[in-house]
């Protein structure tokens, strides 16, 4: 019996590495290795600005980061997630607002594309078993949208929105 094993485990060697080195794994490599890629967009609506950085992990998923400067000195800082739905984003904003300090909101948001830029819409919010979410059946207005973001280098300074 001892001598079944060592050629058991010589005739594994050729499938072990035809396994190692097959072309789902090396997808798979590719896609752990590689950073993911950022969409960035700016907004600026009077003395108010926002800047909205964005990862597409999956086919349609979001996640990313919102930081909103209004010009009565509040911020907004927090992280978005979602889904694109059709044209339209709807994502769920988790942020930070330093007034009043250390609070955690969250808020629903849908941003349509139209081209390269996305517009901020605005709706009913509603809340159902602690779930806050855009109340589709009454419509969402990207008419009257605060923001409408437009496509920037990733690499854009921040300062802008923090100095505020």
């Amino acid at each position: 019996m001892k001598i079944k094993y060592p050629y058991l485990l010589i005739l594994s060697l050729p499938v072990l590495m035809m396994c190692r080195n097959s072309p789902e794994n090396k997808s798979i490599e590719k896609l752990v290795q590689s950073p993911p890629s950022w969409d960035c967009f700016m907004a600026v609506d009077g003395k108010d600005s926002a800047f909205l950085k964005i990862s597409t992990p999956g086919k349609n998923a979001v996640s990313g980061h919102l930081w909103i400067r209004y010009s009565n000195h509040k911020k907004n800082e927090g992280r978005v997630t979602g889904s694109y739905q059709g044209d339209t984003l709807f994502v769920t904003y988790r942020f930070r607002s330093d007034e009043p300090a250390d609070a955690v909101f969250t808020n629903p948001l849908a941003l349509l594309k139209k081209g390269d830029s996305l517009i901020l819409g605005t709706g009913k919010i509603m809340k159902n078993l602690g779930r806050v979410y855009l109340d589709k059946k009454q419509g969402i207005d990207f008419k009257r949208g605060k923001f409408r973001f437009y496509g920037v280098s990733c690499n854009e300074n921040l300062g802008s929105l923090s100095q505020r």
